[in-house]
């Protein structure tokens, strides 16, 4: 049986490894490529513990979420900010979304859904009927309340 102090990576081997788990390469051929580099036994549940390293570097930045969301989708995600500089949500919308919503004002449907994320604010679907009688999302929104002037922040950005 290995010990943890037994098991653990020299920084240079660390880093490799946090490099292929980010690329979401097989942890399987990973381990096994470590473990002829190093002469170590390694675990899957210590590549999974390096894993998580990884991705606690993002966890709850909205910063960084809001960049790269806008980067991959070509959106506009914005931040929903009060007078007193708090945070009170997230909008996102793309043109396309602008343009439907904008095509079909007739009917706006909302849908919240509760319990998806690590803060525990409502996602809230937003969507709108089109000429075919469909439902097309035009936007989505993550709001920390639930309040009147939160739905007309919204609304009024999209």
């Amino acid at each position: 049986m290995e010990l943890p102090h037994q098991r653990r990576l020299p920084e240079d081997v660390r880093e490799d490894a946090k490099k292929l788990l980010k690329l979401k390469g097989n942890k399987h051929l990973i381990r096994e490529e470590l473990q002829n580099r190093t002469n170590q036994v390694i675990r899957l549940k210590d590549l999974q513990n390096l894993n998580q390293e990884n991705k606690k570097q993002y966890k709850n930045n909205i910063e960084i979420a809001v960049g790269l969301v806008n980067q991959k989708f070509k959106s506009d995600c914005q931040l929903l900010i009060d007078h007193a500089n708090v945070f009170k949500g997230l909008l996102f919308c793309t043109p396309s979304m602008k343009s439907t919503v904008n095509a079909f004002p007739e009917l706006l449907c909302i849908d919240a859904t509760y319990k998806l994320n690590s803060i525990r604010a409502p996602v809230y679907l937003i969507l709108v009927e089109d000429g075919n009688g469909e439902s097309v999302v035009v936007a989505v929104a993550l709001l920390v309340s639930e309040e009147k002037e939160k739905y007309f922040m919204v609304f009024e950005e999209i």
